[in-house]
């Protein structure tokens, strides 16, 4: 994945930190579900 990413020309850290957001926000959607 991150090399597919690099050599398109994106920087592997933005991949990175889009992901990590991606992952909090579906973090938190799932325990205001299970509020």
């Amino acid at each position: 994945m991150s090399l597919l990413h690099f050599e398109r020309g994106v920087p592997p850290d933005a991949v990175y930190l889009r992901s990590l957001e991606d992952e909090v926000i579906l973090y938190c959607l799932l325990l205001r579900m299970y509020k």
